[in-house]
């Protein structure tokens, strides 16, 4: 599936100025990847604060996320909204499933509503290379 980056870049910027009014919304862009893969990284002020993640744009589902909260930001809230921005621009992009593959803040992951990923998806895990015990959460538009 082709996608047009400025288009993609402009709908994901529009998000994380929604979320994160107090930053430059120029650090969130798309990367083209492989295979229909598309590489969002999403920055604060500075590289020690960001959220990188993978859409295949094909099956509708994001996965390899990185995220990454600088040690002055901790329990402010940014983690949470990071993640908010991760599903607003997945919804927006027609990605419902985000897969979460590094779950090793597994407390805080079930409070933002992800639960173990269930056995009927082991074969699309396989075939995305998901390593780890991986958590998800299927998005609505609600």
């Amino acid at each position: 599936m082709a996608f047009d980056k400025n288009e993609v870049d402009r709908r994901i910027r529009a998000i994380a100025l929604e979320i994160f009014p107090e930053f430059d919304s120029d650090n969130w862009r798309s990367f083209p990847g492989t295979n229909d893969n598309l590489l969002i990284l999403g920055t604060l002020e500075d590289l020690f604060s960001y959220y990188a993640f993978t859409i295949n744009m094909d099956l509708g589902v994001s996965y390899n996320g990185d995220i990454e909260v600088a040690h002055n930001k901790k329990d402010r809230g940014y983690g949470r909204r990071l993640v908010e921005a991760r599903e607003k621009i997945c919804l927006e992009l027609g990605a419902p499933l985000i897969i979460v593959n590094n779950n090793m803040n597994s407390s805080f992951w079930e409070y933002m509503g992800y639960n173990p990923l269930p056995t009927s998806f082991e074969n699309l895990v396989k075939n995305l290379c998901v390593s780890y015990i991986p958590l998800y959460k299927l998005l609505s538009e609600a």
